[in-house]
């Protein structure tokens, strides 16, 4: 039987599911947690049981390791040639995606080149996973699945930015909305639950993680959504801000000496959000933690 390896590689954990195909049978799930911490988490199920180790895990290069070794280590396949196919969960398709497509190297090589700058936090380690994958299971079909497809349903009037129009036309700078894949199951899910068809349904749902997003469904399809351009819009995140007043960044660079990218891709994206905030760490459980000791920052 065919083997498909379904892979979400976000900017700090590995999720995965394996299946046996065509009769759609989860063999294994599990989670790469805590990615880049020295007490980073491992869980794969095994017959039903929950196996988890905790060990260092400098980056998701090793996470994929880790995950490979782990499927052939507890027997859930025997050779790594019975995985025939790999979907990749990929955070940004611009304008140029609007649909799953075959990870090919001339679509690594686009999202490289246009698409990184759009997802800083996300794509390099989308990237990274499928390379390693790639390089595991080369003789597998490799499909990327878009974070920004489900979105792609907005009207003009949603997606369009207050800026000259021009920013749009010329630069493609607009609402793009993420966790895609989030926000159209959890709307299926629910006209499923209501024994409703899609276009009966109108919903708000929330993606709530490392990332963290908000989208209006109606009669089946996005008509907003709280990410924007980037990942970086939206409610406040793990690392990240959300939305905040533009007129903070000029102000914060004088003050602090630094430059337009290190004030977006470093503080903004990697030192704000409940980390920035609280302190302790991105991670709500350490949240909990702090908020159990009486921090007020918690």
């Amino acid at each position: 039987m065919s083997k498909v390896l379904a892979v979400n590689a976000g900017s700090s954990s590995l999720k995965f599911t394996l299946y046996e195909m065509p009769q759609e049978e989860t063999l294994t799930t599990g989670i790469v947690e805590r990615i880049g911490f020295e007490d980073a988490i491992f869980t794969i199920r095994v017959n039903g049981d929950k196996v988890t180790k905790t060990l260092p895990i400098a980056d998701h290069a090793v996470a994929v390791n880790l995950l490979i070794e782990g499927i052939l280590e507890h027997k859930i396949i025997e050779r790594l040639d019975e995985i025939v196919a790999l979907g990749h969960r990929v955070v940004h398709g611009g304008e140029a995606f609007k649909k799953s497509t075959p990870f090919t190297e001339d679509v690594y090589e686009l999202l490289q080149k246009e698409l990184v700058a759009l997802g800083p936090l996300h794509m390099p380690p989308n990237l990274l996973g499928y390379r390693s994958f790639k390089d595991a299971l080369p003789n597998a079909a490799h499909t990327a699945i878009f974070d920004t497809a489900f979105h792609q349903t907005m009207e003009e009037e949603y997606f369009i930015y207050p800026f000259p129009y021009e920013f749009y036309t010329d630069h493609k700078v607009r609402r793009y909305g993420f966790h895609g894949t989030s926000h159209l199951f959890v709307s299926r899910r629910l006209a499923e639950l209501m024994n409703k068809d899609k276009e009966e349904v109108n919903i708000i749902t929330l993606h709530l993680g490392s990332g963290a997003s908000i989208a209006a469904v109606e009669k089946g399809k996005v008509v907003n959504t709280s990410m924007g351009f980037t990942p970086l819009a939206g409610i406040m995140m793990g690392t990240r801000t959300g939305d905040f007043d533009p007129s903070i960044i000029p102000y914060m660079m004088k003050r602090l000496d630094i430059s337009v990218d290190e004030f977006i891709d470093v503080i903004c994206n990697k030192k704000s959000g409940l980390l920035g905030v609280s302190g302790i760490s991105s991670d709500a459980r350490d949240i909990q933690d702090g908020v159990d000791r009486g921090d007020h920052r918690a």
